[in-house]
């Protein structure tokens, strides 16, 4: 259990945000990931759902790579990654 307050922290998110929510995930819930994503308050944020993907990806090298593509898909749009990396 934490004491953390993701959400009051995440409204002060000013760089842009990206939430992946791992549908799956016993420890970071779907309203947990939407909360998160609802309480940026800006419009540089992105919300991906990875269906079946679990906490830490164990024993999921296909959730972990789409992942990864969303992570770089979203860096790239905003170039904050170097042109030479193209895909995982």
């Amino acid at each position: 259990m934490s004491n953390a307050d993701g959400p009051r922290h995440a409204a002060r998110i000013t760089v842009p945000f990206l939430c992946i929510n791992n549908w799956d995930d016993d420890a970071c819930t779907p309203s947990h990931a939407n909360a998160m994503y609802e309480a940026v308050t800006h419009n540089n944020k992105e919300f991906h759902t990875i269906y079946g993907a679990t906490h830490y990806y164990a024993g999921q090298r296909d959730k972990q790579k789409e992942a990864c593509q969303i992570l770089i898909s979203f860096l790239q749009k905003r170039n904050l990654l170097e042109s030479h990396i193209k895909s995982i």
